[in-house]
């Protein structure tokens, strides 16, 4: 590689990617290899920075953030050019898939540009890439819910999540969908519908145990609609991934498939939300080199 740029959220991990940008610059003149420092101020910033670069630049680009930001970075890429990540963000629930588990972040940062690439999968919706995840119903209302309670009282980060969170247990909202693929058609009324490239989601969510970056393949939870007393029993279990063989639950995979709404839905990707009433999802598979922290065994981070 002739360069490494890494783009930086300042306000991720509440000021985090700072220091860590800081830790950067104070390692560059030891890593052999040119360094770029560029921090977003604005949504949207970390795209028109990833986009700058193409595959003849022969750089890397490192996402210092959280899901938000590696999702923006991803969405500016370009084809060929390779991405990393540092985490910063509060859920990183992408990293959890290729956690080298190396508490010093010197360390981290040093282990990840001598590590090696590999090639994984992403998904694309109506667009929109996504390395994590993919979901329409309640999981992207709570997003959305806690979100605007932040913004009302900023003081208010975890709480805004459970209250967000408890007013969707407290009083669903299931909606009518169709699901189909060329294996299976489903039309039924859902609590939610998630489709995850990783296991995580969700801040630490291990909805799809089973999942592999490389695999070419969605793991998808297909979650019927129930009454709130259902949900509160169901919820730990879909988190610790123990939802498997649930009547409430279809499990599924597939490459490619389109899911059609009653009605306009508030939907996420790797956190970032966005709306529609129908979805058209594929696989790009092995679409993006990755750089992997060095030492990493493969089968230890795919499937954990």
């Amino acid at each position: 590689m002739k360069k490494i740029v890494f783009i930086i959220n300042p306000n991720s991990g509440n000021g985090y990617g700072v220091e860590i940008g800081k830790k950067i610059a104070k390692l560059a003149p030891s890593l052999r290899v040119e360094c770029e420092i560029l921090y977003t101020k604005n949504q949207g910033d970390a795209t028109r920075f990833a986009d700058k670069y193409t595959k003849s630049d022969d750089v890397v680009i490192i996402s210092v953030g959280g899901d938000g930001t590696m999702n923006e970075v991803l969405n500016g890429i370009h084809a060929g050019v390779t991405m990393g990540i540092i985490p910063s963000g509060s859920g990183n629930d992408f990293f959890r898939i290729i956690d080298p588990h190396i508490t010093d972040i010197e360390e981290l940062i040093k282990q990840t540009i001598a590590g090696t690439i590999r090639y994984i999968d992403y998904g694309i919706v109506n667009g929109k890439k996504f390395l994590g995840s993919f979901s329409v119903g309640l999981d992207a209302n709570v997003v959305d819910g806690s979100r605007k309670i932040q913004q009302k009282n900023k003081r208010v980060r975890k709480s805004g999540y459970i209250l967000a969170a408890l007013a969707e247990v407290i009083k669903p909202n299931p909606f009518n969908m169709t699901f189909e693929d060329a294996q299976i058609n489903v039309n039924q009324s859902c609590l939610f519908v998630s489709a995850l490239n990783g296991q995580y989601y969700g801040g630490g969510f291990n909805s799809a145990p089973d999942a592999d970056i490389e695999d070419g393949l969605l793991d998808i939870n297909i979650v019927e609609a129930m009454k709130s007393t259902r949900i509160v029993s169901l919820l730990p279990v879909y988190m610790q991934g123990k939802h498997y063989g649930l009547k409430e639950v279809i499990i599924h995979q597939s490459n490619r498939f389109t899911m059609t709404c009653d009605r306009e839905m508030t939907a996420q990707v790797d956190g970032e939300l966005f709306r529609a009433s129908k979805f058209d999802v594929q696989v790009d598979n092995k679409g993006i080199p990755f750089l992997i922290a060095k030492g990493i065994n493969k089968n230890e981070n795919t499937k954990r």
